[in-house]
């Protein structure tokens, strides 16, 4: 009595037109009921309703078309049923004139829903310059089709009925729940029955959220409360617990504690509350507060109010690696009623918690990122480039005796911390460069350090001031052939013939958990290249005691450089025969000077002679052919 069931009836129509049909209802209570159905068979059906727009779905015409020239039309498909309806053009034509042509449907298939259109593009491509009105395009209404071509397939047997199962196979993840479909196939009356049998094997676990971990439940033993107030110290303040860890071992209360608990004994518990409760547990990973930490871990939240919880993540180690992890994990919070009258209320109202209640579950991820910092330079490039001239590591005294000087050249660039952590660091280069230390004590200075070690703050930057050291000795590397370089240093020859070396490598950024990225480093040294306007002279005949002075220019390219000169010879001189090529004063990439070189035969004869001219920073000298013949005749 009082009941309600449910009927099922099915509607099998068997050709396109509406049918209906009356079941009387006979009760028990002769009571009787009609209840009339009618129902609709429909075909399913597609109707081509337009042609680029025209309303006239005759023909689709092609005006103006040129042969091997896609031409780009429309048509329209109109589902008119409640039927969904597949259909598929045929990738060739049809006709007489079919081959005279070609014709590529966009889509090429598809679905149309009840009462749904779709506008198909089509690409035509006449092949000849007749006219082509032999030409068909056939679309298939390939559901129907393909359906009775599967229920025939099932049926094959002839038994009358086919049970089909979809999904037939498949996996299920932890606690996942599946659907499968049954359906039933029949070409013949009668009542069939089946088993539908469900294989579960060869599966590998996942229910964990640690791969290498099999364990698939948990037993958690409590006695008392589940989750006993516990004071500042950690200490419990309420009744004591059992628990079964994670390595099988148990792990008891004080004894004053239970002690307690069993003079209280003569008290039963309150009625529906389990003195000692069992519960298995999935395993999802196991206990740790590493790497993730939640502090408080209890808290109390008064009614209508709310708390915050800290979460920290600290990576487990410190990696090398230059890819990016990540480490997902979880907190479970276990909520629990901090009043005995809100728990329980005989006959009336009852709360589950601790263990019994569903725990509010927090899902953690963090993505442990390679130590990066952004290198900002004033130049374009990606390269702190250095340029120096050798000629400056020569000073003359007031005496006009030289001496070497070293010197530095400064560049410098931004470091800048994207990260939202400090990036702790050491900064290392090998000779001749150097990184300056900072300025002790800048306000301004964002970044501290202890020794070599510095630190950057989260969206801050710093100046890094790299210097190239010039010296005598980097000169030694200019003697180097192609084929024995030294590491890092390369002798250039330029198209114009000047000659400098480079001096190349890598400032190297070292970060605490030894991850490492460099700034590229590269200095040129300018080296001065001695060059005459000619490289000989003839005087010709000249009178005996006479003396014929003649000028030419004596250049030093890209660096300035202190010289002199030097000839065996009586007759011949150079004037001034030494000094300074070049001042500093001159922005040039050439210096020159112009020197007056005199000839005074002391015979009748020939003379020949050699002038060297030689600089400290050039190893292979410059000469001068001289030639000049000696006349006793005044003509």
């Amino acid at each position: 009595p009082g009941e309600d069931i449910f009927i099922e009836l099915v509607f099998f129509p068997t050709a396109a037109e509406r049918s209906s049909q009356t079941f009387t209802i006979v009760c028990d209570n002769c009571q009787v009921n009609d209840v009339s159905v009618e129902g609709e068979g429909q075909l399913v059906a597609l109707e081509l309703v337009s042609v680029s727009g025209e309303d006239e779905p005759l023909m689709l015409v092609v005006s103006d078309h040129y042969i091997g020239v896609p031409a780009k039309c429309s048509v329209t498909l109109f589902n008119r049923t409640l039927l969904s309806s597949h259909f598929s053009w045929m990738a060739e034509l049809r006709g007489q004139q079919a081959h005279l042509c070609t014709a590529i449907f966009d889509p090429p298939s598809g679905t149309l829903g009840p009462n749904e259109t779709m506008e198909i593009t089509v690409h035509f491509t006449p092949h000849s310059d007749v006219e082509l009105t032999k030409v068909a395009a056939v679309c298939e209404k390939v559901e129907a089709k393909a359906q009775e071509a599967f229920v025939s397939s099932l049926l094959t047997h002839g038994k009358g009925a086919a049970f089909h199962v979809l999904p037939d196979s498949g996996l299920l993840g932890p606690f996942e729940t599946r659907t499968v479909e049954v359906t039933a196939y029949t070409d013949m009356w009668g009542e069939y029955k089946d088993n539908l049998v469900c294989k579960v094997g060869d599966l590998e676990p996942t229910y964990n959220i640690d791969q290498n971990n099999g364990k698939l439940v948990d037993v958690v033993l409590s006695y008392g409360d589940h989750f006993p107030l516990k004071d500042a110290d950690g200490n419990e303040v309420m009744s004591a617990a059992l628990g079964l860890s994670d390595e099988d071992a148990w792990t008891r209360a004080p004894l004053s504690d239970v002690t307690n608990v069993e003079e209280e004994e003569s008290e039963p518990p309150p009625a529906g509350k389990n003195l000692i409760s069992v519960h298995i547990r999935p395993h999802l990973g196991s206990l740790s507060d590493y790497p993730y930490c939640i502090t408080p871990q209890q808290i109390v939240i008064p009614a209508r109010s709310s708390r915050t919880i800290r979460v920290s993540f600290t990576p487990l180690t410190l990696s090398g690696s230059d890819c990016e992890s990540r480490c997902a994990g979880f907190a479970l919070g276990f909520m629990s009623l901090d009043s005995k009258t809100a728990v329980c209320v005989p006959g009336r109202v009852r709360r589950v918690q601790g263990l019994d209640l569903e725990p509010i579950r927090l899902d953690l991820q963090a993505a442990v990122k390679p130590a990066v910092l952004l290198v900002q330079m004033d130049e374009d490039g990606g390269v702190l480039g250095f340029n120096a001239s050798a000629g400056d590591l020569l000073r003359a005294e007031s005496d006009g005796k030289l001496v070497a000087c070293e010197f530095d050249v400064t560049q410098s660039f931004q470091l800048v911390n994207p990260a939202e952590m400090p990036l702790r660091f050491r900064l290392g280069t090998k000779a001749p460069f150097s990184v300056l230390k900072p300025l002790p004590g800048s306000s301004s200075d964002p970044y501290t350090g202890d020794g070599q070690a510095l630190v950057i703050q989260p969206r801050h930057s710093t100046r890094v001031k790299v210097a190239f050291h010039c010296s005598l000795p980097l000169l030694d590397h200019k003697n180097q052939t192609e084929d024995h370089e030294s590491a890092g240093v390369q002798l250039v020859h330029t198209e114009n013939g000047w000659k400098k070396l480079r001096f190349q490598q890598n400032l190297l950024i070292q970060f605490s958990n030894n991850t490492q990225q460099t700034v590229p480093l590269c200095a040129d040294l300018d080296l001065p290249t001695l060059s005459l306007s000619t490289d000989s002279l003839n005087f010709g005949f000249c009178c005996v005691g006479q003396t014929r002075t003649t000028e030419l220019n004596l250049y030093s390219d890209r660096a300035r450089t202190f010289w002199n000169s030097h000839t065996e010879s009586g007759v011949f001189r150079v004037a001034p025969d030494s000094g300074l090529l070049g001042s500093k004063k001159l922005h040039t990439t050439t210096y020159n000077q112009c020197l007056q070189i005199s000839f005074t035969p002391s015979e009748n004869r020939e003379f020949k002679a050699v002038v060297v001219f030689q600089s400290p920073l050039e190893t292979t000298p410059l000469t001068l052919l001289l030639q000049g013949t000696g006349s006793l005749d005044e003509k």
